[in-house]
């Protein structure tokens, strides 16, 4: 999987306001990097501040695919990550009219297979 910087993407901007409109503290800081794989595709992890379930989560954001990731959807994945002391992959996929479909669930399920690849010992929700 190549590594790409999405520095000066629309991605990171969106990431970057969602950063500075998000009530948690220290937002910007719960999120690392863990996936840049092409322009304006990226995937982040987030880990809860105590314990760990051994549950690990794909959270993709909402938008229906045509709308980029905000403050909410900042605030819902470490909120998530602390109440359910699980690891969550915080996706941002490509989204519309740029790129199609087949881009993003190309982007999700490889990142789905990293995921399951870093995290063998961890419990994956059925879907």
């Amino acid at each position: 999987m190549a590594q790409k910087s999405l520095k000066g993407t629309k991605t990171l901007a969106c990431l970057e306001e969602a950063f500075a409109g998000s009530s948690e503290l220290n937002a910007k800081e719960r999120f690392n990097t863990y996936i840049d794989w092409k322009k304006d595709c990226a995937a982040y992890t987030v880990t809860p501040t105590v314990n760990d379930s051994g549950y690990v989560f794909l959270f993709l954001h909402g938008g229906g695919y045509a709308k980029n990731i905000n403050y909410i959807h900042v605030d819902s994945s470490i909120e998530l990550s602390d109440k359910l002391f699980s690891k969550f992959y915080v996706v941002l996929h490509p989204v519309l009219p740029q790129h199609d479909y087949e881009e993003c669930y190309t982007f999700l399920d490889e990142v789905y297979k990293k995921m399951c690849e870093d995290e063998p010992n961890k419990k994956k929700p059925k879907t």
